[in-house]
């Protein structure tokens, strides 16, 4: 008969599932005795060709600017082959990595779910034309407003930004492949009132979903934060290890890519510590922007964040995509 503890790396298993499940389990009391590795983060570079209003990449962050190497893309793949889901960036802009477009080809011939958020100021007909052969899986398209609205936060050209997610929408239904697409909109006091300008410019094109802007401001956390106990992790451009998207500096830094096993970090002392107290970290200043466009990330239970996303309309699902095909 199979074990409590089979049971529980089982359904942690399952990427959808792992949020939830693992809330669940704590929730009850069971200990799980070793994480899952089903979902890795490879931040492919921490640099970025804007200076957004509400992000600390152009804005003050310490950490040298590199991006990951491909070697270190390859160990990671070689060594979890159980994973089968890799998103592509955490800070920064993925399409400047000069080898982009050969590590999703890679993570693509892996039989890998890829997918990966970008500002697409880069996103030209040649790079839209690559994707949709690959069959990149989801793209999510960081925009906070519409015209007027966008440029002041982020300092581009909306119109292009906007032709350029048009023409990989229209690619993929040329090629009838078969895409998943959204926007994410990061709702700060700059943009609070501009979201429903750009939910309307997008009706019927591609949903608008939020996230709350984060403010990295001492905050009183109640209880652990669920982002320790995915089944996940971050691997930053310098090949360090991180728990969770919000720490742009590496200050939880909990292992090293180059140096160990994916498998070993996440089931490792430092998780293990973190797991068990968190105060007196990074995580004390994880604050968020609270607005009735967006729900907190960090905080609310995931299991109660999805009904309130629901019931309150804001967003229609953790990460509502759109299907191209």
């Amino acid at each position: 008969m199979p074990t409590r503890s089979f049971i529980t790396q089982r359904l942690l298993s399952r990427h959808w599932l792992g949020s939830t499940i693992t809330t669940l389990i704590r929730r009850l009391g069971i200990s799980v005795e070793k994480y899952a590795l089903t979902d890795v983060h490879l931040e492919l570079t921490n640099i970025c060709n804007l200076k957004c209003a509400m992000c600390p990449t152009n804005r003050g962050m310490q950490r040298e600017k590199c991006c990951i190497s491909f070697e270190l893309v390859k160990k990671i793949v070689e060594e979890n082959p159980q994973t089968q889901s890799y998103g592509l960036n955490d800070w920064g802009e993925p399409l400047l990595h000069p080898q982009f477009l050969k590590i999703v080809e890679f993570l693509k011939g892996k039989g890998k779910r890829v997918y990966f958020a970008t500002n697409a100021t880069l996103m030209n007909e040649g790079i839209a034309e690559a994707l949709v052969h690959m069959k990149v899986d989801s793209i999510i398209f960081s925009i906070d407003g519409a015209y007027e609205d966008y440029e002041k936060i982020r300092g581009s050209d909306y119109e292009k930004v906007k032709a350029n997610a048009l023409n990989l929408l229209k690619v993929a239904k040329e090629r009838g492949v078969s895409m998943r697409t959204c926007i994410v909109a990061t709702v700060g006091r700059e943009n609070e009132e501009a979201i429903e300008r750009l939910r309307a410019d997008w009706n019927g094109i591609m949903p608008v979903t939020t996230q709350p802007r984060l403010l990295f401001r001492k905050d009183e956390r109640k209880g652990l934060c669920s982002q320790l106990f995915r089944n996940h992790v971050i691997v930053l451009s310098n090949g360090k290890v991180v728990p969770c998207c919000a720490d742009y500096e590496g200050y939880l830094e909990v292992g090293d890519a180059w140096k160990q096993t994916l498998n070993e970090i996440i089931n490792g002392e430092k998780m293990k510590k973190l797991r068990a107290d968190s105060s007196g970290t990074f995580c004390d200043f994880c604050s968020e922007y609270k607005s009735k466009e967006a729900v907190d990330r960090f905080k609310t239970n995931p299991i109660f964040r999805k009904v309130k996303m629901m019931v309150g309309n804001v967003w229609k699902c953790e990460l509502e995509l759109h299907k191209v095909v």
